[in-house]
């Protein structure tokens, strides 16, 4: 048995032990507890010691001896980053983190650890039955299996049935609605008595991806004394062959879904747009940008081409 099973062991029997009313067998058990305390302190001492002897031995043979591996403990404050910082104020904000359930796998766990069977049976009756808090647990327990066997087992009861409470955060709110559409009962179908009792709402994600391709019809007007022609403006954004939805998205498709240039000229394709599969860079604005097939023997000087 590991140390820490052996201190529990020891603490359980304490606890026992105060419960004895015969003083002479009360005493006799805590002096034969002290003793077991004093030969399993001594027994970890020894261990140590001759963890150290093969660790000397190792080192005489040229090999090196058992690392000293430090447990993973962060300090209170210690984070490494903005994330882990939010979530510890979180947990430390949200006591029902954790709850309590014996369910089938922990009452199987339990039955390794020599609990008498006619406890096992009783705990069966609060078997699923979540709880929210460690005393609540125990109470729980103590209605079905007494208030003794509570006090012997408590401890490792509830060791088995701490659980920890997934974090769900509610979806539908966080969602716009784009449009609302009614699904009405056919009227053939319902009795005489039927009342109507208002709607029961269902939220259903979807997206449309399709073309917006605009055909700008912009006047011309033609002045003979100045010998010019005005011609309408374009919206901003629309001055080249693409609008600014279009090369917004192909940065995100290329960096950030990972998409090929090929892909992305096959995804536009399939949607309706044709596009040229010459990309080019503008270093003074420092973005990408897709290039019409007219326009790429103009701006070859300009850009460097992919």
């Amino acid at each position: 048995m590991k140390t820490r099973e052996i201190t529990d062991v020891l603490l359980k029997l304490k606890q026992a032990v105060e419960g004895i009313k015969e003083p002479e067998a009360a005493k006799v058990m805590v002096e034969l507890l002290n003793v077991i305390e004093e030969l399993a302190s001594e027994n970890e001492k020894l261990k140590e010691v001759i963890q150290k002897q093969r660790d000397e031995i190792n080192k005489l043979k040229g090999e090196n001896g058992k690392p000293d591996i430090k447990p993973n403990k962060k300090a209170g404050n210690d984070f490494s980053c903005e994330k882990e910082r939010k979530e510890a104020e979180r947990c430390n904000g949200n006591s029902k983190k954790e709850g309590f359930k014996l369910d089938v796998s922990s009452l199987e766990k339990l039955k390794e650890q020599r609990i008498p069977v006619d406890v096992l049976e009783n705990l069966g009756n609060v078997k699923g039955k979540k709880y929210g808090s460690k005393d609540e647990f125990l109470k729980g327990v103590e209605s079905v299996i007494g208030a003794e066997a509570s006090g012997l087992y408590g401890d490792l009861l509830v060791k088995y049935a701490r659980y920890k409470k997934r974090e769900r955060s509610r979806k539908v709110p966080e969602i716009s609605i784009d449009r609302v559409e009614k699904c009405k009962v056919n009227r053939d179908e319902l009795p005489c008595d039927a009342q109507f009792k208002g709607y029961k709402p269902k939220v259903v994600q979807d997206v449309i991806i399709k073309s917006d391709n605009v055909r700008f019809e912009r006047e011309i007007y033609w002045s003979r004394s100045e010998h010019k022609t005005y011609i309408g403006e374009v919206p901003t954004g629309y001055e080249g062959d693409f609008g600014p939805n279009i090369n917004s998205e192909i940065v995100s498709l290329k960096y950030v879904c990972n998409m090929s240039i090929p892909k992305i000229k096959e995804f536009y394709d399939n949607i309706g747009v044709r596009i040229s599969t010459k990309l080019y860079y503008d270093p003074a604005y420092k973005k990408i940008g897709c290039i019409s097939r007219g326009e790429i023997g103009a701006l070859r000087s300009k850009y460097r081409c992919w």
